[in-house]
């Protein structure tokens, strides 16, 4: 699963996810059972150092869920507005709320295919919006 926000944009938006056991994933838990979030983006980073001492800037702004299995049940996908980057002292977004999210659910093996799109605005901080309920059968 990925999520994705626009580039300029310095807000916190986060991946939450429930797994079939109800254990919850999100950037308090990063890892429960077979899943994982690999990459937190807190909106004002993308700034990486490289070992020659250059800076670079990514401006992309995605997170990415990992699922090593596929456990069957029903997998639960919410979208958060943790934080606006008007909290954060010399940190101005462009563009400003309502923030336009995409999400993303990729099988990866054996080949990538795309299962799902949803896209959403999310209004203001706190808000949080089911994007998806995905239920598997098997493993």
């Amino acid at each position: 699963m990925t999520l994705e926000w626009p580039e300029g944009n310095r807000d916190d938006i986060d991946p939450h996810l429930l797994l079939p056991d109800q254990k919850a994933l999100d950037f308090h838990n990063r890892q429960a059972e077979h899943a994982m979030l690999d990459r937190d983006d807190v909106g004002i980073n993308g700034f990486y150092t490289w070992a020659d001492g250059k800076t670079v800037h990514i401006p992309e702004h995605k997170e990415v869920i990992s699922l090593r299995a596929i456990v069957p049940g029903a997998y639960v996908a919410n979208v958060h507005v943790l934080r606006v980057s008007d909290s954060l002292e010399g940190s101005d977004s462009d563009p400003k709320l309502p923030d336009p999210v995409k999400v993303r659910l990729l099988k990866l093996n054996p080949r990538v295919e795309e299962l799902a799109v949803a896209e959403i605005l999310l209004s203001r901080v706190g808000s949080s919006q089911r994007t998806g309920r995905l239920l598997s059968a098997s493993s």
